[in-house]
């Protein structure tokens, strides 16, 4: 048997070694966080690239989205996509190693590789196509946006239930802009169509996001141009306009997109499951005050299934999304002239997140409470070999059972646009942001416009 000094120093070993492993991935990088979150943003980059086990790490898929961010916002988009493309090549690599899965199964699933989450893999190539568009390579901003585009339709093909999120009316306005903008006006009614249609019929339900204004007009528009009178007649029917064209002579459009706020963080919360054993390698985790009864089948080992019986209540790390709300929930753009412009949500982040996470929510249950049940039941049968050894197990157990709370959390809260038309030449435009509480912020914006095109310009912060 081992001595008790023995084991008390083992368990403080083993705690200490868990206690950074058990911050949360935003306390983990609290330092870059506040830098960015505070707007500096060399320095939140330093932070990054100091960091030398961040592009080889379970995490690096996060390194290199978040320096791929902070570089877009700095304005270095060459490099920016350069660090986008390596996150985009690792979130391509789905499957775990047979040692992971393992690892993930037996302790917790931060111990694999992270390949993140569904819209965070999809968000990747909006970001490079921003950068494309803000560098003038319009062609290779679409191809981003035709990537994007399998992406969703395997999503589609994943997800069979119409509850789920599958179809990303945002990806296809994205589309619908950049085909816009190159004048290609048949394939961008085809993507405001089809974005059209996923804001009334998903976004509209599931995250409080209805139809933009600007949609409908550009929908109108594009028919026009293209020629589709029938369309346009439809259109103007069901929105309740009129389309009235307006020309472009002496004019170019700014095509705005406000990035926001911050998105959520996740973080860790625990459930308490009683054991009932079912026999046939079937056990109950029963939670009464949740409404909790989920049968998991452990595996038909008389022995173990026998360890279980002893088992009166089990602890349970998920991962919770926690928000953090903006600091503005709203704003418009003046022009010199007097006109003005709503900044209108297209996208909002903050929702898709909890959406997404409660989507595969039964899937994550299922997996952790196979691996708490296998996990227990390992410790109580070395309890009954060596009492002191099964104690060590249990405590390292204990403190191996985490949540993983790995996240993109440079994302924005949510992602606003606006179509604004301007005089050829340097315009100064005000951005006003409405603030939840407290004072309301303008933000003066000079271009310069050409004739007859558009071009994009975002704002990016709280």
């Amino acid at each position: 048997m081992l001595r008790y000094n023995t084991v008390k120093k083992v368990a403080l070993g083993l705690l200490v070694l868990c206690i950074p492993s058990c911050m949360s991935y935003y306390v983990k990088y609290q330092k870059f966080n506040t830098n960015f979150e505070q707007g500096n943003l060399k320095e939140a980059d330093a932070i990054l690239a100091s960091d030398k086990h961040g592009p080889k790490g379970k995490a690096h898929l996060l390194y290199f989205l978040n320096r791929g961010t902070v570089n877009s916002y700095l304005g270095n988009f060459e490099q920016s996509n350069e660090f986008f493309e390596q996150a985009y090549n690792i979130s391509e690599v789905q499957s775990k190693t047979a040692l992971e899965s393992g690892l993930s199964l037996l302790l917790n699933p931060k111990v694999a590789e992270y390949h993140g989450e569904t819209f965070e893999v999809l968000l990747i190539n909006y970001y490079k196509a921003l950068n494309y568009l803000k560098l003038g390579q319009y062609d290779e901003a679409l191809v981003e946006c035709k990537r994007m585009d399998i992406r969703l339709n395997k999503l589609t093909d994943k997800f069979s239930s119409d509850a789920k999120y599958k179809r990303d009316a945002f990806v296809h306005l994205l589309m619908g802009i950049i085909y816009d903008i190159n004048q290609d006006y048949n394939n961008a009614f085809i993507a405001y169509r089809n974005a059209l249609e996923i804001y009334e019929k998903d976004y509209a339900v599931k995250f409080n996001t209805p139809v933009p204004l600007q949609l409908k007009k550009d929908l109108l528009r594009t028919a026009y141009l293209t020629g589709l009178t029938d369309d346009v007649r439809e259109y103007e029917n069901k929105f309740g306009m009129t389309y009235q064209h307006v020309s472009r002579k002496g004019k170019g459009e700014m095509l705005f997109l406000w990035h926001n706020g911050f998105g959520p963080e996740k973080e860790e919360w625990s459930i308490d499951f009683t054991l009932v054993d079912l026999g046939n390698g079937y056990v109950n985790f029963v939670n009464l005050g949740a409404g909790l009864t989920i049968p998991v089948f452990i595996g038909t080992d008389n022995n173990q299934g026998a360890q279980l019986k002893d088992v009166q209540i089990i602890r349970m790390a998920l991962p919770k999304y926690v928000e953090r709300p903006p600091i503005y929930n709203g704003g418009y753009l003046t022009t010199a002239d007097g006109a003005s412009y709503p900044v209108e949500l297209a996208e909002n982040i903050n929702a898709i997140a909890f959406k997404s996470l409660h989507d595969r929510f039964l899937r994550d249950l299922g997996q952790a409470l196979l691996r708490l049940a296998l996990k227990k039941a390992a410790e109580l049968a070395l309890r009954k070999e060596n009492q002191d050894a099964g104690m060590v197990l249990g405590l390292f157990n204990a403190v191996s059972e985490q949540a993983d709370t790995r996240n993109w959390q440079t994302l924005p809260y949510a992602i606003y646009y606006s179509r604004v038309s301007l005089p050829a030449g340097e315009s100064v435009v005000q951005f006003n942001e409405k603030a939840n509480q407290g004072s309301d912020q303008k933000i003066p914006i000079t271009v310069n416009v050409r004739e007859g095109e558009a071009f994009i310009y975002t704002v990016s912060g709280q």
